[in-house]
């Protein structure tokens, strides 16, 4: 109204940012197994089809993705721990003429990745603080509050 955002807004957006800083720290204490799920399920809630197996590393990447409408393909690397050369290693594995884009979803980014200006452009870095943004969007918070309990 006139501008302004009402203080029941500015409660809810304060009220996020709080939930999804906790969600970044109980990201970090999942078993790597769950961190992997829960990217799985973070991309299938937005509509995307996996069509590789969940788990089963073929070609080096952790998922393998369509985005349905446009048909385009993706592929996913999930990381607990990872430095800028490990970005830059599954960047030059996966061509941007095989795949529209390589999504690198990391827990724990070292400084070289969080200091990095050279990621390649076909690469989408995803940090503990966006995962989590996008988990809570995805109706995903009790399931990451069920695994770290």
């Amino acid at each position: 109204m006139n501008g302004t955002q009402s203080q029941f807004a500015a409660s809810i957006r304060d009220c996020r940012a709080t939930l999804a800083q906790h969600l970044a720290e109980a990201i970090k204490e999942l078993h790597w197994k769950d961190f992997e799920t829960l990217v799985d399920l973070v991309f299938r809630a937005a509509g995307w089809i996996r069509v590789s197996v969940l788990g089963q590393h073929a070609k080096g990447l952790d998922l393998e993705l369509v985005e349905p409408i446009m048909g385009d393909r993706y592929v996913v690397q999930v990381k607990s721990c990872a430095g800028l050369s490990d970005v830059l290693s599954t960047a030059e594995q996966f061509s941007r003429h095989e795949y529209r884009r390589v999504f690198f979803v990391v827990h724990t980014p070292d400084t070289s990745i969080t200091n990095a200006t050279k990621i390649p452009k076909h690469v989408e870095l995803v940090p503990p603080e966006r995962l989590a943004d996008l988990a809570a969007n995805a109706g995903l918070t009790g399931w990451i509050e069920d695994k770290v309990s």
